[in-house]
């Protein structure tokens, strides 16, 4: 009898990755069963040209079902598939399960990429786009959107809208003397 063993690690051909929207419910037309799951590892950088889908492993998704090893292997017959990860045992090709947890983790850590858990109040650098290297404290976040108030130009403070995803926490705030402490000929009063 079959039974949910964990999540198999599928390779996409170059059709497959071409058309990585459809892969879900391909897989779940040939696997045939009811509790079939896709986890398609990926998720959303957003930047002031454009939102850009990023998969974090380039021609591969996870599949799990209770389903026989048969009908994982009838992957490797579409298409749209290379292969499934197996490795070989007495002459035979085994299925490499992976374990639940681990999958688990790998969603908690797409979650960090997408929010990295950046909490109002926090210190963040900008990491990217025309606002690359200032800082400032994390005001409001919603949407994937985040407001700063930066806070270390010279004269003035400076109130942005920025990606979430191009911050990042910064560890302290520098000053202009922190930034150029080595320098002999600078030194604060």
């Amino acid at each position: 009898m079959a039974r949910k063993r964990g999540w198999v690690v599928v390779e996409l051909s170059s059709q497959g990755e071409k058309k990585i929207k459809e892969i879900p419910s391909v897989l779940k037309e040939i696997l045939n069963t009811a509790d079939t799951e896709v986890f398609v590892p990926v998720f959303w950088l957003e930047n002031s040209v454009c939102d850009e889908k990023v998969y974090l492993f380039d021609g591969y998704v996870f599949c799990k079902s209770n389903c026989s090893n048969e009908k994982f292997f009838a992957i490797e017959d579409d298409a749209h598939f290379k292969s499934i990860l197996t490795h070989t045992q007495n002459g035979l090709r085994i299925i490499e399960f992976v374990p639940e947890s681990k999958i688990k983790s790998l969603k908690k850590q797409l979650v960090k990429l997408t929010t990295k858990n950046l909490e109002e109040g926090d210190f963040v650098e900008i990491m990217d786009g025309t606002c690359k290297a200032l800082r400032g404290t994390l005001i409001n976040k919603e949407n994937q959107i985040a407001l700063v108030l930066v806070d270390d130009l010279r004269s003035t403070e400076l109130l942005i809208e920025v990606p979430l995803a191009s911050l990042q926490k910064a560890l302290k705030k520098k000053s202009f003397f922190d930034y150029f402490k080595d320098f002999e000929f600078i030194k604060p009063h």
